[in-house]
């Protein structure tokens, strides 16, 4: 099949997070069919492998996508979808690229993995650090436009504050509600987190709000995700939440507990890495305009990976960013195209080069 007709079964296939196995198999067949050595985990990864030796590129993009189906349509420019930006347009374009390679490989090996749950615990990326990457370069798949290359992420702080009140009956004025308190806790961790404003939101300490739910009127939880640059001190992040916390719940003499459910720390690449200065080169070479490097304030797989394999490590990616779980998500045919050329040139010269 061509490289749209590919793209368009893959974002016909519903995969959010949890429900992968259709895309799973979808993409363990299409593999195959284009060339690659292909494997399944345990979990629904998918693996291709072409070429064997060194150097050994490793490139990861995820198949899942947020819940909330919308309907794919394709017009002469564009392809719509749920999931086309965020990432199946930068998966389907890895794997397009390293299969034109398989057929002449002289030295190196490329290693395609489509990972599940990216969207929910990045399960499918920490399976597969657990059963270890063998690589030299590694590049992740996420929009980020064709003249933009993401070498940093921030960190993130996942946690929830279970709020437990002496309620009463929900006629009685002055019970104490526990939701209310919540929300009203929400709003003292977000006015004391102003001080890590910056006039870069990049530089900048972030604390959103991802939910509240309430059993009765005496319990309720409150779900909260901080976003932090690679110079933040988790700990002192940590620190300055518990003290909030505790002097609000003095205050209104509630019950307050502090439970941090999930940490991924900030990650920066070496930006003068070789395998920086290539895709630079390759994105000039097939657009004719220079390339950018940028730090990007969300968080991905990336971080995970990068923590753990010293090794250079960027994301890149067609599509928009800002139309990420929208219910707006479209690629642009041409964009899509031009960067499988793109990752197809970069793969070919760092494997030529040694």
């Amino acid at each position: 099949m061509d490289e749209i007709t590919f793209l368009k079964k893959l974002v016909e296939i519903y995969s959010p997070h949890g429900r992968e196995s259709k895309a799973s198999s979808f993409l363990y067949e299409a593999m195959l069919q284009l060339g690659y050595k292909t494997s399944k985990t345990p979990i629904g990864n998918v693996i291709g492998e072409v070429g064997c030796g060194k150097p050994r590129i490793f490139l990861c993009g995820h198949m899942d996508t947020v819940k909330g189906r919308l309907p794919v349509k394709l017009t002469s420019t564009r392809l719509y979808g749920r999931g086309v930006v965020d990432a199946k347009s930068a998966l389907a374009a890895m794997i397009i690229a390293a299969s034109r390679l398989s057929k002449n490989m002289c030295k190196g090996s490329v290693t395609v993995a489509a990972v599940v749950d990216e969207e929910g615990h990045s399960k499918g990326m920490r399976e597969l650090i657990e059963r270890g990457v063998e690589a030299d370069y590694a590049i992740f798949g996420e929009p980020s436009h064709l003249k933009y290359i993401t070498i940093g992420y921030k960190g993130s702080l996942s946690v929830h504050i279970n709020v437990k009140t002496r309620g009463g009956h929900t006629s009685t004025p002055m019970a104490a509600n526990a939701i209310e308190e919540a929300i009203a806790l929400w709003m003292e961790v977000k006015k004391s987190f102003e001080k890590y404003a910056s006039k870069s939101l990049r530089n900048s300490i972030t604390v959103n709000i991802s939910g509240i739910k309430n059993i009765g009127v005496s319990y309720a939880t409150v779900y909260l995700n901080i976003r932090y640059p690679e110079l933040s001190d988790a700990d002192i992040i940590r620190g300055d939440l518990k003290k909030t916390i505790r002097e609000f719940a003095e205050r209104e003499k509630i019950e307050a507990e502090l439970i941090e459910d999930e940490i991924c720390p900030p990650y920066t690449a070496d930006k003068k890495s070789r395998l920086v200065a290539v895709l630079q080169q390759s994105i000039k070479k097939i657009t004719g305009e220079p390339a950018h490097l940028i730090t990007k304030t969300g968080t991905g797989d990336m971080n995970i990976f990068g923590n753990v394999y010293n090794i250079p490590t960027i994301t890149y990616g067609p599509g928009d960013s800002r139309l990420d779980h929208t219910d707006e998500e479209y690629i642009e045919l041409e964009e899509y195209l031009t960067a499988i050329n793109i990752l197809e040139d970069c793969l070919r010269t760092l494997l030529e080069s040694g």
